[in-house]
This record gives C-alpha cells, structure tokens and sequence, in this order.
C-alpha cells in the first residue's frame, strides 16, 4: 500500500506543477466540508484581525485586477477529481473573485484522487498557505479536524502514525500524540469539538503526569509507596536515566504513556524481557 504521506507529497508536488485548465466555475463545487479555513475564531483578537484585514486586502486587489483586464488571472485553484464531481479543495477566496469579477472560468490545476486524499490535500495546502497568514490555533484546529477524520479512536489507516502526521502538519508528534488520546476520550463526540475544547482535559493530564515523573526524580517519597504500577515505572524510569544522558524532562515525557497504560507498559516489560 503506497504510503499515506507519500501520496499526500504527491499530490501537493502535482497541485503546483501541472498544466492549469480553464474550467467553468459552475462546474466546480465549494463544499463547506473542504473549507478547511473556519478556525481563525480560536485565535486571539489581535491575530484573527490581522488575518481578517490581510484576507480583505488580497480579494479586494484581485478581484481590482480581473475587472481591469480580461486577460488578467491568478494563480490557478486546486481542484479534486473525486468520481465524477469536481471539487475545490484550494483557492476559495481565487474562486470568489473570480466571480465577483463577473468571469465565467478560473484557471485550474485538476488532480483525480480520492475523497480521503482531496480531504488531506486541502488541509495541507491551507495550513501551509503563504499568501494569508495562518495563526497557530488555526492550524492546530485544522490538524485536529486530520485526526479526527483519519483516526477511527483505535488505530490510524493504512502506515499513518503519529509521528508522520506531525510531519505532514507541521506540529509536533507530542501535540499530536495529545491529539490521538482526546480522540480516543472523546469517541464519535470528538467530531463536534474544536481541538480548544477537546485538549483541555487531556492537556491537564499530560502536564500533571509529566510532573509527577519529574518529582519521582527528584524526590522519591512523591511517589504513592502503595501503588506496585508506579513503583514498577519508578524503576524502569530510574534505570532509564541511569543508562542515558539526557534530562529529567526528555525522560519524563517519554515515559507519560507508560504511567498512565498499565498494559502498554507491561508490553514494554515483555518485549524487554523477549530481547534480553
């Protein structure tokens, strides 16, 4: 099976290079759901203004230069060949002016992929967009929608993982990892929440859990003496940093999973045991 992110690279590599065509723009569907870009509200006032008055001005000069000269056009949009209906997937302000200009067509680079892919692709092309800012809420909220969509709350598809997420969208694997655990918390309601909403428990935790493994390092009566689980991860922890140089918070991230899935880290002793 070809990889997720390989595809994913192949078509963002094709959404720049292929020949443009012009298409009628009432033979293009916008479809709410692959607007990715309905997230600025999760940013602080001074950010979604900022990102408000850019977006402004560049339709605003755009649509100004289409009326000026008919031979005038802007980059091509993107649009997704999925069975037999054309979908935009980038470019929806383009598309706009287009029609705001009073045009029939709108140059367009056309890829054939499937709904899946169309819905990475979109996401992709948005959280890396360079002509209208994008805030970091706004991009960590279209990561989240990614993750929603793509992890079923018990495994990713195909050889995603987290780790090849955080690459596609630019986070980090750690965000993502938070991400994957308030998926699987939330279940089916995850859908319905913003990544705001969603982290806030599940963010405590971390940051809780993080510390407490610190504190074990630092000074072993934090631990609870009556639960054999900790005491188990306390060893394992401080043989860990025993046997590597790195610091008690690099450690203590790493171990996070551990301490809070009992069974994830008796695999672990397993899978110690079967190398030793």
């Amino acid at each position: 099976m070809t990889a997720v992110t390989d595809q994913t690279r192949s078509l963002i590599a094709q959404s720049k290079s292929l020949p443009p065509e012009n298409l009628k723009l009432s033979d293009i569907q916008q479809l709410s759901r692959f607007q990715k870009r309905t997230a600025s509200s999760t940013e602080n006032k001074a950010t979604r203004t900022a990102i408000s008055e850019k977006k402004a001005e560049v339709v605003s000069k755009l649509i100004a230069d289409l009326k000026s000269n008919p031979k005038h056009h802007s980059e091509p949009v993107t649009v997704c060949k999925v069975g037999d209906e054309l979908i935009l997937v980038d470019g929806h302000h383009r598309y706009q002016s287009y029609a705001a200009a009073q045009r029939d067509t709108v140059p367009a680079r056309v890829l054939e992929c499937s709904e899946s892919e169309a819905h990475m692709l979109a996401a992709m092309l948005n959280i890396y967009n360079s002509t209208i800012p994008v805030g970091k809420e706004e991009r960590s909220e279209m990561a989240w929608r990614e993750v929603t969509r793509l992890h079923d709350g018990v495994e990713w598809p195909g050889n995603l993982s987290a780790h090849k997420m955080a690459g596609l969208v630019g986070l980090s694997p750690k965000t993502i990892d938070r991400m994957v655990v308030a998926r699987k918390k939330h279940g089916e309601d995850a859908v319905r929440l913003t990544w705001k909403q969603a982290r806030r428990d599940t963010q405590e935790r971390s940051y809780s859990s993080e510390e407490r493994l610190v504190g074990w390092l630092t000074t072993l009566d934090k631990i609870n003496a009556e639960s054999d689980h900790e005491i188990e991860v306390l060893i394992e922890l401080i043989r860990a940093w025993k046997q590597e140089y790195c610091s008690k918070e690099e450690l203590a991230e790493r171990f996070v999973p551990l301490l809070e899935d009992p069974e994830a880290f008796q695999r672990r002793l397993m899978a110690s045991l079967r190398e030793f």
